[in-house]
């Protein structure tokens, strides 16, 4: 994964900017989506289904294929287009819950999301920030 995106989820955690945009994150506490489990179970599908629902594209580990790093509850998915060995150079593929539109941003994870909330022609434009953790419940163990 590209390092600014690490840098990102180990400074937020498990929460959402804006109340928008939701991260997927490794080892995340109970109730989140784990990006490693849930990439792994879409893979599983792709390779059941065929790559039609992504077309053009095909699902990560296929070589170029789609990563998805966060998702709103708008049904926005956010991917990494794992073009090439350098993590830090793949591009950002965003398309709505059809997978008909894609738009492409080629920069870094760090730079979309700041773009993403602060420009002021976005549809979920905000005159002040926030990051919004989620309280999960804690597995103690006893059941």
């Amino acid at each position: 994964m590209p390092g600014d995106y690490k840098e990102l989820v180990e400074r937020s955690g498990d929460g959402a900017f804006d109340g928008y945009l939701d991260l997927l994150i490794a080892d995340g506490p109970p109730g989140s989506l784990d990006i490693v489990d849930f990439n792994e179970f879409w893979a599983r599908c792709s390779d059941v289904d065929g790559d039609g629902s992504w077309a053009p594209y095909r699902w990560y580990p296929a070589p170029g294929g789609l990563l998805q790093w966060a998702s709103t509850e708008q049904k926005t998915s956010f991917f990494w287009l794992t073009e090439g060995t350098d993590p830090d150079r793949w591009p950002i593929l965003v398309t709505d819950e059809a997978y008909t539109e894609w738009d492409r941003f080629d920069g870094s994870t760090a730079e979309f999301v700041h773009r993403l909330l602060t420009d002021p022609l976005h549809p979920r434009y905000f005159d002040s920030h926030w990051f919004m953790p989620y309280e999960r419940p804690t597995d103690t163990g006893d059941h």
